[in-house]
């Protein structure tokens, strides 16, 4: 039975990845090219053999679509972006993609609202943003207890 005939270029597909497979047919034999763009870039890989040449397009586009940073590389305006993005969160020793999850959902709980209006708003009514702590001392949490309007409110008969 013959084996079937491959069309090329072969599409590896991964998400919105694709990587392409060519064939070359040169006077020293035959040989498949592995390309794929990244940062606008494109990058070409050679190997003899198709089946090699399939496993590395399927692990690159797989790569590619995981969105891994030794993958991706960042163009002009997307590395200033994020250069900014990683300064603006350093000062509180956050790393980036928690501050970009905590972002997205207070800005799902405001409902649209933003961060920094609700922050205002919040210190405006409440204050200083002091919070008690379960390490605080129970004598400064019974006493801030007591002294509040609540606690001293006495009942009509």
């Amino acid at each position: 039975m013959k084996a079937k005939r491959r069309r090329f270029p072969i599409l590896i597909k991964r998400g919105s990845s694709v990587v392409k497979i060519y064939r070359d047919r040169k006077l020293t034999g035959t040989y498949y090219r592995v390309a794929y763009h990244i940062g606008g870039k494109r990058h070409r890989l050679h190997h003899n053999d198709l089946e090699k040449a399939i496993a590395e397009a399927e692990a690159k586009a797989a790569q590619l679509s995981r969105g891994d940073v030794d993958a991706m590389q960042l163009s002009g305006k997307d590395r200033l972006v994020y250069g900014r993005a990683v300064e603006a969160v350093k000062k509180h020793g956050v790393p980036l993609d928690a501050a970009a999850l905590d972002y997205s959902e207070a800005r799902t709980i405001l409902d649209g609202v933003g961060l920094v209006d609700a922050a205002r708003f919040y210190a405006r009514h409440h204050g200083s943003a002091t919070w008690l702590t379960a390490r605080s001392s129970p004598a400064t949490a019974t006493t801030s207890k007591r002294a509040t309007p609540a606690a001293t409110a006495t009942t009509l008969p």
